[in-house]
């Protein structure tokens, strides 16, 4: 089960919640954005945010760290809110730039 893959991961890292932590999606909202987005999303997403939701993900003293958004939430963590403020791309906008226009045109941006 996918859900189970993120166990090893949440007892390797340090877990911080502010006084007002984010909801995590529920299986009607990860429903509900992949109906508003028009396609399905990865397994192995739906079961990092089913657990953590979204947030900062970052690695203590390295130069990375990523927002990750979440279906549900609200304005910058929602991501259907971060992907309808995608410019919305044709595969031919792409062409001479990707290998493969087709694939990039259906890109769903999950973190930031």
């Amino acid at each position: 089960m996918i859900d189970d893959a993120w166990d090893s991961f949440a007892e390797a890292v340090e877990l911080l919640q502010s006084r007002r932590p984010m909801r995590r999606p529920s299986n009607r909202d990860l429903d509900a954005c992949e109906s508003t987005i028009g396609c399905k999303l990865p397994t192995s997403y739906k079961g990092f945010v089913k657990r953590f939701g979204a947030g900062n993900l970052s690695l203590d003293g390295g130069a990375c760290e990523w927002y990750v958004w979440a279906p549900g939430n609200r304005f910058n963590s929602s991501l259907e809110h971060r992907n309808a403020s995608c410019e919305v791309r044709s595969p031919a906008d792409w062409e001479g730039r990707v290998l493969d226009p087709e694939r990039v045109a259906r890109l769903v941006y999950f973190a930031e």
